[in-house]
Protein backbone atom coordinates (compact mmCIF):
# COMPACT_ATOMS: atom_id res chain seq x y z
CA UNK A 1 0.00 0.00 0.00
CA UNK A 2 1.38 3.39 -1.01
CA UNK A 3 0.84 6.28 1.34
CA UNK A 4 1.13 9.89 0.23
CA UNK A 5 2.03 12.57 2.73
CA UNK A 6 0.23 15.84 2.25
CA UNK A 7 2.25 19.02 2.19
CA UNK A 8 0.89 22.10 3.88
CA UNK A 9 -0.67 24.09 1.03
CA UNK A 10 0.59 27.54 2.10
CA UNK A 11 3.95 29.19 2.56
CA UNK A 12 5.11 32.54 3.88
CA UNK A 13 4.85 34.19 0.48
CA UNK A 14 1.20 33.14 0.25
CA UNK A 15 0.46 34.69 3.64
CA UNK A 16 2.28 37.93 2.82
CA UNK A 17 0.45 38.20 -0.51
CA UNK A 18 -2.83 37.75 1.36
CA UNK A 19 -2.00 40.64 3.70
CA UNK A 20 -0.47 38.92 6.73
CA UNK A 21 1.89 41.23 8.63
CA UNK A 22 5.61 40.47 8.39
CA UNK A 23 7.78 39.37 11.27
CA UNK A 24 7.10 37.13 14.20
CA UNK A 25 3.35 37.32 13.69
CA UNK A 26 3.68 35.55 10.33
CA UNK A 27 5.14 32.43 11.95
CA UNK A 28 2.48 32.46 14.66
CA UNK A 29 -0.27 32.78 12.04
CA UNK A 30 1.26 29.90 10.09
CA UNK A 31 1.22 27.74 13.22
CA UNK A 32 -2.47 28.48 13.82
CA UNK A 33 -3.39 27.78 10.20
CA UNK A 34 -1.53 24.46 10.38
CA UNK A 35 -3.72 23.55 13.36
CA UNK A 36 -6.87 24.22 11.29
CA UNK A 37 -5.39 22.07 8.53
CA UNK A 38 -4.57 19.27 10.97
CA UNK A 39 -8.07 19.40 12.48
CA UNK A 40 -9.52 19.02 8.96
CA UNK A 41 -7.55 15.77 8.54
CA UNK A 42 -5.22 17.64 6.19
CA UNK A 43 -8.04 18.24 3.71
CA UNK A 44 -8.32 22.05 3.79
CA UNK A 45 -6.98 23.67 0.66
CA UNK A 46 -5.05 26.91 0.43
CA UNK A 47 -8.12 29.06 -0.31
CA UNK A 48 -9.99 27.62 2.68
CA UNK A 49 -7.04 28.40 4.94
CA UNK A 50 -6.60 31.91 3.54
CA UNK A 51 -10.23 32.64 4.33
CA UNK A 52 -9.37 32.06 8.01
CA UNK A 53 -6.43 34.48 7.88
CA UNK A 54 -8.29 37.64 9.04
CA UNK A 55 -9.80 35.80 12.01
CA UNK A 56 -6.48 34.27 13.02
CA UNK A 57 -4.60 37.59 12.78
CA UNK A 58 -7.32 39.37 14.78
CA UNK A 59 -7.28 36.75 17.54
CA UNK A 60 -3.51 36.85 17.83
CA UNK A 61 -3.38 40.66 17.90
CA UNK A 62 -6.11 40.76 20.57
CA UNK A 63 -3.92 38.54 22.74
CA UNK A 64 -1.17 41.15 22.51
CA UNK A 65 1.15 39.39 20.09
CA UNK A 66 3.62 41.95 18.73
CA UNK A 67 3.53 42.50 14.99
CA UNK A 68 7.05 43.93 14.72
CA UNK A 69 10.05 41.77 14.11
CA UNK A 70 13.44 42.48 15.69
CA UNK A 71 14.77 44.16 12.56
CA UNK A 72 11.85 46.61 12.49
CA UNK A 73 12.36 47.40 16.18
CA UNK A 74 16.06 48.02 15.56
CA UNK A 75 15.24 50.37 12.68
CA UNK A 76 12.80 52.31 14.88
CA UNK A 77 15.38 52.69 17.66
CA UNK A 78 18.00 53.80 15.16
CA UNK A 79 15.69 56.48 13.72
CA UNK A 80 15.12 57.97 17.18
CA UNK A 81 18.87 58.41 17.70
CA UNK A 82 19.53 60.21 14.41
Amino acid sequence: MISFLSSFPLNGHDLLSAGCPKGKLLSVVMKHLKEFWKESDFEMESQDLLEKLPLVVKEIEEKGMPTDNKQDLWKNKRKRHT
